[in-house]
């Protein structure tokens, strides 16, 4: 279940890719290599995906390192009523519509939103970040 994959493009570049299947299900680990430019590695577990992504030096900086995580959602506007209303009863009328409507606003900004890079804090110690 593991493939290596080089490529060359017309202007000379050239990367490494090695994919690791963990299941049938899909899930995987791929990295990707490019050599004195960068890592990337995607793992794909489930609902989840996280990326790594270092710039390659003469050794990795932890403080370049970028590292993202998301999660697969499928949420209803039922999802979030009921995630943002926990204790909503159904015969209380005047809350009915504004309820509705921050539930509505609510469902558009999370059907709208795209994962966000993270780059940790790490702290700076002597001779911290060095793997090669």
């Amino acid at each position: 279940k593991d493939a290596i994959a080089p490529t060359v493009s017309t202007s000379g570049r050239v990367l490494f890719e090695w994919l690791h299947d963990l299941n049938d299900e899909g899930d995987a680990v791929i990295t990707t290599v490019e050599p004195n430019q960068c890592v990337n590695v995607q793992w794909t577990d489930g609902p989840w995906t996280a990326n790594v992504r270092a710039p390659l030096n003469r050794r990795i900086q932890m403080d370049q390192v970028e590292v993202s995580i998301k999660r697969k959602m499928d949420l209803s506007q039922e999802d979030i009523s009921n995630m943002l209303f926990p204790d909503n009863d159904e015969d209380e009328e005047g809350t009915q519509s504004e309820e509705s409507e921050v539930v509505e606003e609510a469902f558009d900004i999370l059907s709208s939103m795209e994962s966000e890079s993270v780059v940790p804090e790490m702290p700076k110690k002597k001779g911290f970040g060095r793997f090669f």
